[in-house]
């Protein structure tokens, strides 16, 4: 149930910003506030997800600057754009996903570590009576 509420707050907070960014039109960039949702998906689903919320992203981005008014001097340029922001948000989901990766990876080493480290506690009692 974490998950899909997790995964519903990136998409509602995906549709709220695209409401602002249509509302403030095309002059104002809000697209790196699409980063939010992408790195909460990334952080606590993994970069699947983000791709997910990355894809919706980029869509609701290219939406909201159609229906503003935008006009390009060619078609092009628009789909340069969108193609940009999805490699951007794309991007940020892929570096929080390795960010939480390799801290749970370093928080399971430090604590396989603690083990190690009192097991050798353990045995060095005994190195006295071995040694006699």
């Amino acid at each position: 149930m974490k998950a899909f509420g997790c995964f519903f707050a990136s998409v509602l907070g995906v549709a709220m910003l695209g409401f602002i960014d249509w509302a403030t039109g095309y002059e104002l960039s809000f697209f790196v506030f699409y980063f939010g949702p992408v790195a909460v998906a990334a952080w606590y689903l993994g970069f699947e997800h983000a791709v997910v919320i990355s894809l919706l992203s980029a869509l609701t981005w290219f939406a909201a600057d159609f229906l503003s008014g935008h006009e390009y001097s060619s078609e092009i340029y628009a789909v340069w754009n969108t193609t940009i922001r999805l490699v951007a948000f794309l991007g940020i989901g892929w570096v929080v996903s390795q960010k939480r990766r390799l801290l749970l990876e370093s928080e399971t080493n430090a604590e396989e570590l603690r083990r190690t480290l009192a097991d050798l506690k353990v045995l060095e009692a005994f190195l006295p009576i071995c040694s006699e």
